[in-house]
């Protein structure tokens, strides 16, 4: 029986390759490999991805392992094989380069540089993908372990690691900010950034949900301020909140009251603040209730006051999820509103895992 969740990861990796993401498909093989030590595919993907890189010696232990695992591998042996040789070539032709071309005063430093590096922005972007991909996880857990009926649909699918790492990061968020999150007082994305600090309200259409929220919220004594709401006619004051989220929370509404619910969000969202929605995006000839298309995701476009940012291209024709799974994929967009409001200081900063449970739940 194959790991569902170690395939997943394999996949992400494999669609990062071939996108030629080769720091992002490194670390999603890694994952895969963490939930599964034998995955056999993802052991074969680091392998090559290692063999293009030219970083011979650790294509090797992986070639090995596929071979462990399928001994009738002929390209596996023959890759193997390859690697070794081009090792040993590369080894012999660095320690002739290093020594005969090379100041013996200047050896020393020659060997090191590569060690010290600036990190490029891609890399810090991915490294904290990956930070709150384990955060979310652990949150997931604590909330399954205090409360077995806790529902969500995070983690079975892995586009929703994406989504909510994407909107965390994106929205640049910290722990000084008022949160908003609309739909979603039962959700996930709540519970996390409550135990991040964050000062968090949560809304939702439906009392059972609410409900069961503020349960949890009390068994973890999170501070987070749970409530009914119209997401047309919202009850807080204007320019209450510094970030406003709307996951998946706006398929349900015809386009005048989409539009009703964003003038919503932007009328209680501080000057400067963002404004993050995560979408379904595709085709018409999508048989999916609540997706959006190219005409209806001008919606976001329409209300004065906001500015969008990053890329104004949505499009499932280039090679994504979208012209496979469906017809459609997840898309997120993010608006800032004119003008500007100060933060306060930041609070002392806390290196613990969950900063808002320590001394609370022992």
């Amino acid at each position: 029986m194959t790991n569902e969740i170690a395939d997943d990861l394999c996949q992400i990796g494999f669609e990062a390759y071939q996108s030629n993401d080769f720091y992002l498909a490194e670390s999603y093989f890694l994952q895969a490999l963490e939930k599964d030590g034998n995955h056999l595919n993802s052991h074969f993907n680091l392998a090559h991805l290692y063999k293009i890189q030219e970083k011979f010696a650790l294509a090797i232990i992986h070639f090995q392992k596929v071979l462990e695992l399928d001994p009738q591998d002929k390209d596996s042996q023959n890759e193997l094989k390859e690697c070794k040789l081009a090792l040993q070539n590369t080894k012999t032709i660095q320690t002739i380069e290093i020594f005969n071309t090379t100041p013996k005063a200047f050896l020393k430093s020659d060997c090191t540089k590569i060690i010290n590096k600036i990190a490029d922005v891609q890399e810090l972007h991915n490294l904290a993908k990956k930070s709150i991909i384990n955060r979310l996880f652990l949150t997931k857990r604590l909330l399954i372990e205090k409360n077995p009926d806790y529902k969500t649909d995070f983690g079975e699918h892995w586009l929703r690691l994406w989504e909510l790492s994407h909107l965390i990061i994106e929205s640049e968020i910290d722990s000084r900010m008022d949160v908003l999150e609309i739909g979603g007082a039962n959700s996930l994305l709540s519970f996390y950034l409550a135990t991040e600090n964050c000062q968090v309200y949560a809304t939702s259409t439906d009392n059972e949900s609410v409900n069961q929220a503020r349960k949890i919220a009390q068994s973890f004594n999170l501070p987070i301020k749970i409530s009914t709401q119209n997401r047309e006619k919202l009850v807080y004051e204007n320019e209450s909140f510094d970030r406003v989220f709307c996951v998946s929370g706006l398929g349900d509404l015809n386009k005048t009251q989409q539009k009703q619910a964003i003038i919503e969000m932007k009328r209680v969202l501080r000057k400067g603040g963002i404004l993050g929605l995560i979408f379904d995006f595709g085709s018409r000839t999508t048989e999916i209730n609540g997706i959006f298309d190219e005409e209806e995701f001008e919606v976001f476009f329409e209300i004065e006051g906001f500015s969008l940012l990053g890329n104004k291209v949505f499009s499932t024709e280039v090679g994504d999820l979208g012209g496979t799974s469906l017809s459609f994929t997840k898309g997120c967009v993010f608006l800032r509103k004119e003008g500007f409001t100060k933060l306060p200081p930041l609070r002392e900063l806390s290196f613990g895992v969950f900063p808002a449970l320590q001394n609370k739940n022992g």
